[in-house]
């Protein structure tokens, strides 16, 4: 049985907000040592295999790109049904 490392989703979502905000640019490199370490560290101790932290990388960024679609599904609805008055002012 294949399974994921949250651990190692967890911290690849930490590095992928980083770089999403610029307000967190100076965190980046941290967070990108965080996600190594926390990769690294599952697997030296022995809690994941290799393919458990690749699983759980896919997996997060499989969560994210499905998050990105239905986000801009919703925003387009809800900007559809804002009155173009409310826009203009």
């Amino acid at each position: 049985l294949l399974l994921r490392s949250r651990h190692a989703a967890a911290a690849f979502l930490v590095a992928w907000v980083t770089f999403q905000l610029k307000e967190l640019k100076w965190f980046r490199i941290p967070a990108i040592g965080f996600f190594l370490l926390m990769c690294l560290s599952a697997l030296y101790l022995q809690h994941h295999y290799v393919t458990d932290v690749i699983m759980g990388i896919l997996y997060a960024s499989t969560t994210l790109a499905i998050a990105k679609v239905i986000f801009r599904k919703l925003l387009n609805r809800s900007m559809k049904e804002v009155p173009t008055e409310a826009i203009a002012a």
